[in-house]
């Protein structure tokens, strides 16, 4: 996977905007299922920490943890530059 996005905040937009699309492209598609892949592969069954609404500070440990993991995977794999 080449470097296109700039940080995992834009990552986890263009993620959340493509899961949230009705009617996706062939290459919208694409894109989705491999985001879907890669953030299954790095995290497993934390990845559900990724959608849920953090009403409590264990939640938002749980996601930062998450997203802290993914963020140093998706540097090493060059998705994201920083």
């Amino acid at each position: 996977m080449n470097a296109s996005y700039s940080s995992l905040a834009a990552y986890l937009a263009h993620w959340r905007a493509l899961k949230a699309g009705d009617s996706l492209s062939a290459k919208d598609g694409a894109i989705l299922a491999q985001i879907d892949a890669a953030i299954g592969e790095i995290l497993g069954p934390d990845a559900r920490y990724l959608d849920e609404d953090c009403a409590d500070s264990a939640s938002r440990r749980h996601r930062d943890r998450a997203e802290a993991k993914l963020r140093r995977e998706l540097i090493a794999r060059d998705a994201i530059t920083g």
